[in-house]
């Protein structure tokens, strides 16, 4: 046991790196999310912004999103022709398969002038794992 103790007094500054390091890694999507300027909401969350006007744009593969989506979502293929829809100042929730792709497409969300944006933690599987309901197309 003293041995133990001896090797946390003389190694504090690696223990608290790795500590540091573990928390960041856990926190990752949301470190990356102030970087880009979005923030992450949980798929309760995302609801809540939902029922007040938030509109949704998925960004997963066409055929993923021909095959299920979100109610009233539009595919971000479609975005130049939903334009229409969309206003600069909306609050618009990404819902993608990962969180890498949502950043590309945050990316280009924001040169085109949009500012409140979301992503849904853990993107469409973690709404679909929660209950939340989806539209599937008719076989």
């Amino acid at each position: 046991m003293n041995e133990f103790i001896t090797f946390l007094s003389e190694n504090y500054l690696l223990i608290l790196l790795l500590f540091f390091g573990f928390a960041l890694t856990s926190q990752q999507d949301h470190i990356v999310g102030l970087f880009y300027g979005v923030k992450y909401l949980s798929p309760q969350e995302a609801v809540s912004y939902i029922n007040s006007g938030a509109k949704v744009i998925d960004s997963r593969i066409e055929s993923d999103f021909s095959k299920e989506r979100l109610k009233g979502a539009i595919h971000f293929s479609s975005l130049k022709a939903a334009n229409s829809e969309l206003a600069l100042k909306d609050n618009i929730i990404l819902c993608c398969s990962s969180n890498d792709t949502g950043i590309t497409q945050v990316k280009k969300l924001k040169e085109l002038g949009y500012k409140n944006l979301f992503m849904i933690t853990g993107g469409y599987q973690a709404w679909v794992d929660e209950g939340f309901p989806v539209i599937r197309r008719k076989k």
